[in-house]
């Protein structure tokens, strides 16, 4: 590997003009592809083998004008009641619009029942049901429903929009955190080296790879779904690595150059020392992200694709672009006094890190027990980790789906925002009063603060009724609440009967996520581990650094 690294980083510094045009015509030409040809996000959040799937399953099957994505429009006024005549127009216009949109199946009342107004009158929603899944709706579908708000806004009435659809189909933006990131990552690395062109280069790579590989994963977007926040995680993992391995590269480049080394065989000699560890490293986390797979979640398994493409380019660039900057770079990438240093003062900056390493070195047992007890008192928290998905209640205020959130939770209770669907299959021989049962006994729970009447499809063999807990959707209290209706609840009601009763909706289906993936976790994390261990054993071929490396992660 060292040698053909080597080779890699002489000929990118020799022929730094090509190897640069090249890379410019490759990171544009992905852009322009993907724009081109390349796919669209995709939030399809199923989840092959739990029940809140078969739920939807079930009712796609039996009850397809229940089986497809939900909103909630809230209407809302800080002056008055939203019942007053004018504000009442105002809504029933909207109403009528969302009403006469594609796709929309049917549009409850939101003025003509007291359940769907707030006690103190300023708080009213409609239930919107589509006729297919978020990831079939689309971006296009939640636009058309946003532009309703018209005639209700027009009277005074805030109008949001929450639910499923609106949070599901959120933008992912990747804008003021990620620049803040990027306007520390230049200042340390200025404070670092003290160098201009060196607190550029890794940042240029870094941006550089990470262009290529978002294009090339909505190039991919195009064969497989991608979900819309794969864009974001390969932004923070992209920028993460990218500067990293740049930095591998170009701090041994520095210290060659520091210690009156040729540039060119500086840049030779450092792809084939650190660019060999990039390779190395960058491999070791392609695997483990790869490893999502295991997690037998499909859109999480994309998530893992997508992810390790971005880690992939950034490496090719660190060992192929970064050389080329280099060579173009030449002694600039020192700060000017080191230029004019001798090589004693030049190594006499890294004798606070060499004496730490001694230290370290000479007194291993100590070093490890101390490690060691700090590593597991941080690692204490894990055994109360719970596992979950964030609901609307965590997104920032400027957004609608957290405005409707925060609106329903005042105005209807916390539970409000995560009702629970139960599809009951009355099996072969449908007893008239189960579903009457299955109502009482849901309603009768302590969790529960309102069961909505039954629905019933038109060949009679399933039913389907709505639960609202008094927890908010991720309140682990919701979690504990859906496995007892699963486990001792539903089961004791129907026992007698040939009818199952299966927990679904949004709320379910992401407590299902959360419980696979925390099953799935011991064996990922072994195969990951065993996966990096096959590899460092292949690549040091060694025993005892692949197994050092595998007790310490």
């Amino acid at each position: 590997m060292s040698t053909w690294l080597h080779r890699i980083g002489s000929f990118s510094a020799r022929r730094r003009w090509l190897m640069l045009v090249a890379w410019i015509v490759l990171a544009l030409g992905a852009v322009a592809l993907n724009r081109t040809i390349g796919g669209t996000a995709v939030d399809n959040f199923e989840v092959p083998g739990v029940e809140s799937q078969a739920a939807t399953d079930m009712l796609k099957d039996r009850f397809p004008e229940r089986a497809g994505a939900t909103a909630m429009v809230v209407f809302h006024t800080d002056a008055g009641a939203i019942t007053d005549p004018a504000l009442a127009a105002g809504v029933s216009a909207s109403v009528e619009e969302i009403r006469a949109l594609p796709h929309v199946l049917a549009v409850t009342e939101p003025l003509a029942s007291a359940m769907s107004i707030s006690p103190d009158a300023s708080t009213a929603f409609t239930s919107v049901q589509f006729d297919g899944t978020t990831a079939d709706l689309g971006r296009s579908t939640l636009n058309a429903l946003v532009d309703t708000a018209a005639p209700a806004q027009a009277v005074g009435v805030q109008v949001e929009f929450g639910g499923e659809l609106p949070t599901v189909l959120k933008e992912e933006s990747t804008g003021p955190a990620e620049a803040i990131g990027v306007i520390a990552a230049l200042i340390i690395l200025l404070f670092a080296f003290r160098s201009v062109i060196s607190m550029a280069l890794p940042l240029v790579t870094a941006l550089t790879g990470l262009l290529t590989g978002l294009s090339v994963v909505g190039l991919v977007g195009g064969l497989i779904e991608i979900p819309s926040v794969a864009s974001k995680l390969g932004t923070m993992i992209g920028l993460g690595v990218g500067i990293d391995y740049a930095l591998f590269i170009l701090s041994r480049h520095r210290d060659n150059l520091a210690a009156g080394m040729d540039i060119e065989e500086s840049i030779g000699r450092t792809n084939a020392t650190a660019g060999k560890a990039v390779v190395i490293a960058g491999s070791t986390v392609v695997v483990a992200i790869l490893g999502l797979q295991l997690a037998g979640i499909p859109f999480v398994a994309a998530l893992g694709y997508s992810a390790s493409i971005v880690v992939a380019i950034a490496v090719i660039v660190a060992i192929t672009l970064l050389p080329a900057l280099l060579g173009f770079a030449g002694t600039r990438v020192l700060s000017r006094s080191q230029r004019h240093r001798n090589i004693a003062e030049a190594d006499s900056g890294h004798s606070g890190w060499v004496r730490w390493a001694h230290w370290v070195a000479y007194h291993p047992w100590r070093s490890s027990i101390t490690a060691t007890a700090v590593l597991l008192l941080l690692a204490i928290p894990m055994l109360d980790m719970q596992l979950g998905q964030a609901d609307a209640g965590t997104a920032p205020t400027s957004t609608t789906h957290r405005r409707a959130y925060d609106l329903l939770a005042d105005g209807f209770g916390a539970g409000f925002n995560g009702p629970l669907l139960l599809v009951v299959d009355l099996g072969p021989t449908p007893d008239p009063t189960i579903v009457g049962q299955v109502t009482a006994a849901v309603a009768a729970d302590a969790g529960v603060r309102a069961v909505s009447p039954a629905q019933v499809n038109s060949a009679g063999d399933t039913a389907i009724i709505t639960a609202i807990p008094t927890t908010k959707p991720q309140d682990e209290a919701t979690s504990t609440l859906v496995h007892r209706l699963r486990d001792t609840t539903l089961p004791d009601v129907t026992a007698d009967s040939s009818a199952t009763v299966l927990v679904g909706g949004p709320t379910a289906g992401f407590i299902d996520q959360s419980d696979k993936i925390s099953t799935r976790l011991p064996s990922f994390i072994a195969a990951v581990v065993a996966m990096s261990f096959l590899l460092l054993m292949i690549v040091f071929r060694s025993i005892l650094v692949p197994l050092k490396a595998a007790l310490l992660n």
